[in-house]
């Protein structure tokens, strides 16, 4: 039993992989972002001390985003 492969090039495999890559990496820095914005609405909602550490944390990083809004 012999086992024949074909190999092929494809120059625009690296070139996609890459667009594919970057993609997925946006995708995954606006899902962060969006989590941290709705994480700041509910501790604004719920009303928690803006003093703490990790509170302040979240709502500097989101001020900037928010800022145009």
């Amino acid at each position: 039993m012999t086992e024949v492969r074909s190999v092929q090039r494809e120059p625009e495999r690296e070139q996609r992989i890459f667009t594919f890559k970057a993609t997925q990496l946006v995708w995954l820095l606006f899902g962060i972002l969006e989590t941290l914005i709705a994480l700041r609405i509910g501790l604004k909602l719920i009303a928690t001390n803006p003093d703490s550490l990790i509170v302040a944390m979240i709502y500097g990083f989101t001020t900037l985003f928010l800022f145009p809004l």
